[in-house]
């Protein structure tokens, strides 16, 4: 099957199909020559990529989701009163991530 073919089955569109492949997301499969013959997609190479699809981020949804940071040091800089700003500048994030950080998890500083 086609890549657009492929692509509906799995439930995106074909250029996001081939961003994921570029992105090395997924293992597609091989060019079969160097003219312009399709990709030859089975239903193993689709199967593959609906479960690879729950694990790929969205564009523009990172806040809290993928940033890891140090609940610790944030508790540490609210309680002496650092301004948001700072403390996610110091943190290495966006205030939206340490703010949400601070809220999931409820510790004591040290």
């Amino acid at each position: 099957m086609t890549a657009a073919q492929a692509a509906k089955k799995i439930g995106v569109s074909r250029q996001s199909l081939y961003n994921w492949l570029k992105a090395g997301h997924l293992v597609g499969p091989a060019k079969l020559s160097r003219n312009r013959q399709p990709r030859a997609w089975t239903n193993a190479h689709v199967e593959a990529a609906r479960g690879a699809r729950k694990r790929i981020p969205r564009p523009g949804r990172k806040h809290g989701a993928y940033k890891v940071v140090d609940v610790r040091q944030i508790a540490r800089l609210r309680a002496a009163r650092t301004p948001w700003r700072t403390v996610a500048r110091q943190v290495g994030c966006c205030i939206p991530t340490a703010r949400a950080a601070l809220r999931r998890v409820s510790v004591a500083p040290r």
